[in-house]
């Protein structure tokens, strides 16, 4: 898609078809069906606080941050939430100087915790995550940009169409996958996988990217709760 306040961008469909692997591939091992694992959110799983009213509130290295840095966190079954142990929460967090993308793998008030931080404009994977991870992070790029004052209404539309083709494709590409494919099915989708794989995380920089000036003060924070 092409337009006079959207730098030139291929939807994920328009990549796969001229695609060629290259040494930068994407290495799925044995997980042939690593897109497809895992949760997959829509956008009524991505919940929006300021960070002193989310989970996150109690976690030492947040405490230092600005009282208005947001965070668009994931609701799903897996995670689990005392007053005193997080275990399997997901969020994306915006404060003034960064735009990451937290996974509080434990915590424990009394000490000791586990937590990996994604900087989300640049980052080319997420580490030991499925895929999966990043179509559903797409959803709270979407949110994000629905919400940016700095970006104009024109322009903004125009991404936000862009973000919900590229989602439609991955998620309708997923829906398709059978569930017990032949040999030849089976080394078809490794391959296509991987297309889609790479041409997922090329989009989601770009789309993050457009945010990577923003504050916290420069999202409408009913939109982002909308």
């Amino acid at each position: 898609m092409s337009n006079s306040n959207v730098q030139y961008h291929n939807s994920i469909k328009a990549q796969i078809k001229t695609f060629k692997l290259s040494g930068e591939r994407i290495e799925l091992g044995e997980r042939a069906y690593s897109l497809t694992s895992g949760f997959i959110a829509d956008m009524s799983n991505w919940k929006v606080s300021l960070i002193k009213d989310s989970t996150l509130a109690n976690i030492s290295i947040f405490q230092g941050v600005s009282k208005d840095s947001l965070v668009i966190e994931l609701e799903h079954s897996d995670k689990y939430v005392t007053a005193d142990h997080l275990r399997d929460v997901y969020a994306v967090v915006i404060t003034e100087n960064q735009l990451e993308y937290v996974v509080v793998k434990s915590w424990y008030q009394k000490g000791g915790m586990e937590l990996d931080t994604f900087t989300l404009p640049t980052t080319s994977s997420f580490g030991y995550f499925s895929a999966t991870t990043c179509l559903n992070i797409l959803l709270a790029c979407k949110i994000s940009i629905k919400a940016s004052t700095k970006i104009n209404e024109q322009k903004k539309q125009a991404i936000l169409k862009l973000i919900e083709v590229d989602h439609a494709f991955v998620l309708g590409f997923i829906q398709r996958i059978p569930a017990s494919p032949h040999e030849r099915q089976a080394q078809w989708l490794h391959y296509e996988i991987q297309r889609v794989t790479a041409a997922l995380y090329t989009n989601s920089r770009y789309y993050w990217s457009l945010l990577v000036d923003h504050k916290p003060s420069d999202y409408d924070l009913q939109a982002l709760n909308r």
